[in-house]
């Protein structure tokens, strides 16, 4: 699930952003049976991305106890799947430990190489790479923090996002915050909206 791991963000406000997905062998017996009850548990653990219809489903949490709570109970469950968890490696293994299991393999995110400076500034970054396969286009970040500081819900705002990712991967709760954040930043002037060239 690599493309999950390049979130960008400060510590602070990657700390309640996590990914779940369970990745079973098709061939297993009883396939479809398992993949339901792992749905079920994570519904029932309140993840922020529950009301799409993707069938692969990835599940988006905003606390890491949680995504402890899934852990536990699929272990419980014994459903014979691998659970892949995407979030800050601090974090993630300490759901792991409380859950009472060590992680398998881990995956790091190196960063952004080559010409950087044509990349968005931080604070959109913050809000595009929710989407690992890069379909949150930082134009309409802008847009919708322009219209976020005219009167737009920030909630509102994030969902229009977040509707842009097909993975259905962004974390609507956190980017709430950071369009509030934004919008705060406009109105003390540490930041501008770009103007169209």
């Amino acid at each position: 699930m690599t493309h999950t791991l390049h979130r960008q963000g400060t510590a602070e406000n990657l700390a309640n952003d996590y990914l779940i997905i369970g990745l079973p062998n098709v061939q297993t017996p009883d396939f479809t049976e398992k993949m339901a009850r792992f749905y079920e548990i994570c519904l029932k653990h309140g993840p922020v991305n529950s009301s799409s219809s993707v069938a692969w489903r990835i599940y988006v949490f905003d606390e890491r106890e949680k995504v402890t709570s899934v852990l536990q109970d699929v272990i419980e469950a014994d459903l014979g799947i691998s659970i892949v968890v995407s979030g800050l490696y601090d974090k993630v293994a300490a759901s792991c430990h409380g859950a009472g299991i060590e992680p398998h393999t881990i995956n790091y995110s190196l960063g952004f190489w080559g010409n950087t400076s044509r990349l968005p500034q931080k604070s959109i970054l913050e809000i595009t790479t929710m989407c690992g396969h890069g379909l949150i286009s930082p134009n309409l970040v802008w847009d919708l923090v322009d219209r976020v500081s005219k009167g737009f819900s920030a909630k509102e705002a994030a969902q229009e996002i977040a509707k842009c990712c097909v993975c259905d991967i962004v974390n609507c709760k956190r980017c709430e915050l950071l369009l509030e954040r934004i919008d705060e930043d406009i109105r003390s002037g540490k930041l501008t909206i770009p103007k169209p060239s």
